[in-house]
């Protein structure tokens, strides 16, 4: 019967061990680098966001990590409870909850910090693709117990949500060492951080960095630089001697513009395949406008060159007429359904539409009682929009991405439908 005891207790060990989730730790700037150099499609913008992070956080005495009084974990930067469900993560001890931060699509509490510009428009070639996640273990006093580095995939797009291939442990020692590039550094400063980290950033180079990312920043430029941009690879001269080696490449990019007339990219995306499709980051708007252009970068600097064609400006269907003085128009904010209200002439609708709303629907094909959820307003709520032509306009915000197959409708009182759109294009 011992040894029966013996052998069960041996089993369940085993069944323990293989439960456990072990991820690389990374303790230093050093690790940094290696990872990037090591897995070429983790994403920069992951840089973004832990550099951000550990602005808002500190080690105590006791090397735990620690929240400043500023940065709520639970709200702030997009963060949100993390059930663990794929189970990314070994579950949390007694008491102790996750949450996901670095969302910039996620519908925040409104007292809750949004992401700041730099990580939401990000500067030069960035590609702001929102899949970097930081995931943080907290107690019930919000003490930061475990912090992970990781990548967050649509479901339907990357298998399970986050991608255990580019998941990695955050030590305490890491978050300490990026504390050493905060924002407002002066250029000697900068200079010190630049010889203790690597001498191979001469000054020219280092006067790049601070003219792309203004001196404020200038750290967090010279951070990417460190770890991701540096191409230090050595090569045997026929004189014994090595020399570091700074390339570039040339490529075609698609350049996201404002409009037609505009001259300075949203967004620059590097083309890496003959054919297919890919999505940016930059939300959906009215005018946008997708460019082909040959595209040069090298360590600490990028090239926009010429022009091989362009695309249209994204426009917005046209409105709906529902009434005789009334049209509805779905259209698009920021990659967000809205609906558009044009009233032409006429004092009193407020009194006609008492009652009257408008709702979102998957698709055409759905009953007016399958509106969905949450994704109405009575028309009397709208707020004002700008005039145009003869009409005033009200608009309404709903907070569903727009996707292909989407349907606004005008329901005067109860179901009593009036008119729809038709439905958003593929």
């Amino acid at each position: 019967m011992k040894t029966c005891s013996v052998l069960l207790v041996c089993c369940l060990l085993a069944l323990a061990a293989v439960g456990c989730q072990s991820y690389l730790a990374l303790n230093s700037t050093v690790d940094l680098r290696r990872v990037y150099a090591s897995l070429p499609d983790l994403r920069v913008h992951s840089l973004l966001l832990l550099h951000l992070f550990a602005s808002k956080v500190y080690v105590d005495s006791n090397n735990k990590i620690r929240p400043l009084p500023s940065f709520d974990p639970t709200a702030d930067f997009g963060s949100h409870y993390y059930g663990n469900k794929e189970e990314l993560l070994d579950p949390a001890p007694r008491g102790c909850r996750f949450y996901s931060l670095g969302s910039v699509t996620y519908k925040q509490c409104s007292g809750s910090r949004q992401c700041p510009p730099y990580f939401t428009d990000p500067i030069g070639h960035i590609r702001m693709d929102n899949k970097g996640r930081l995931i943080v273990c907290l107690d019930n006093n919000n003490r930061i117990l475990k912090v992970y580095l990781s990548q967050h995939f649509p479901l339907y797009q990357h298998g399970p949500a986050y991608d255990k291939k580019h998941t990695f442990e955050i030590s305490p020692q890491l978050l300490m060492d990026l504390h050493e590039f905060h924002f407002g550094m002066d250029l000697k400063g900068l200079k010190a951080l630049r010889d203790r980290y690597d001498q191979n950033i001469n000054n020219n180079q280092l006067n790049n960095v601070v003219n792309q990312w203004t001196r404020y920043k200038a750290s967090l430029g010279l951070l990417i630089r460190l770890v991701v941009f540096l191409f230090n690879r050595r090569t045997k001269r026929s004189y014994g001697s090595s020399e570091p080696i700074y390339g570039w490449r040339m490529w075609c990019s698609r350049l996201v513009f404002e409009n037609d007339k505009d001259q300075t990219p949203r967004v620059i995306q590097p083309i890496t395949t003959s054919k297919g499709s890919e999505q940016t980051w930059k939300g959906l708007d009215e005018g946008l406008q997708v460019r082909l252009q040959k595209f040069k970068s090298g360590f600490g600097w990028f090239a926009v060159l010429d022009e091989i064609c362009r695309g249209p400006e994204f426009l917005n269907p046209d409105p709906v007429r529902v009434t005789n003085y009334a049209r509805l128009q779905l259209f698009v904010r920021n990659g967000y359904s809205c609906f558009r209200l044009y009233i032409e002439n006429c004092d009193d609708w407020k009194t006609n539409f008492a009652q009257a709303w408008v709702g979102l629907y998957r698709s055409r094909w759905d009953e007016h009682r399958q509106y969905m959820a949450d994704q109405w307003q009575y028309v009397t709520k709208f707020g004002r929009g700008s005039r145009s032509g003869e009409a005033e306009t009200y608009e309404y915000c709903t907070g569903t991405v727009v996707v292909p197959g989407l349907q606004a409708r005008f329901m005067l009182k109860g179901f009593n439908h009036k008119g729809s759109t038709k439905t958003w294009p593929k």
